[in-house]
């Protein structure tokens, strides 16, 4: 092998070595939530990365929103989220009642947010859905099978 040959083979050496060193960084930081607590021999509980990674959900938004699935006055609420994904649901009445706002549901943002038992709402996009546990579409908010779908605003 040439001198020049040999100058080359080394290159290429060296950047298989930083290639090699950036993926065991790359997996290292993939990987530095996973926990291996170990009591005992027999009791062993492996977190792996796609557990953890659920909790890890994109938000629609960061900031208040408001909505009116009914259309009337009296009738019309807001959505804050948080950017550590706390969701606050609030009622709004009338304006002329001048009474504050009131707190229907406080808690962390999920794909589908169940307020209660009977009103759990989907947002995609710049709308909100109030949805079964199926995640269809309720009907019957403005008028008989009208779907309950808002805008944000």
């Amino acid at each position: 092998m040439s001198c020049g040959q040999n100058k080359t083979k080394q290159k290429e050496l060296e950047l298989k070595e930083k290639e090699l060193a950036l993926l065991e960084k790359e997996l290292s930081l993939k990987y530095k939530d996973t926990v291996t607590l170990q009591n005992n021999p027999v009791d062993t509980v492996t977190l792996t990365p796609n557990m953890i990674l659920e909790d890890k959900i994109e938000l629609p938004f960061i900031g208040t929103k408001y909505f009116n699935f009914m259309g009337g006055s009296g009738t019309g609420q807001s959505i804050t989220i948080t950017k550590d994904g706390t969701v606050i649901l609030k009622s709004h009445g009338a304006p002329e009642a001048e009474t504050e706002p009131s707190v229907n549901f406080k808690g962390k943002y999920s794909k589908l947010i169940k307020v209660n038992k009977n009103e759990i709402y989907k947002i995609e996009g710049d709308k909100i859905y109030m949805v079964n546990a199926k995640g269809v579409v309720e009907k019957g908010c403005e008028g008989e099978g009208i779907p309950c779908i808002s805008y944000l605003n």
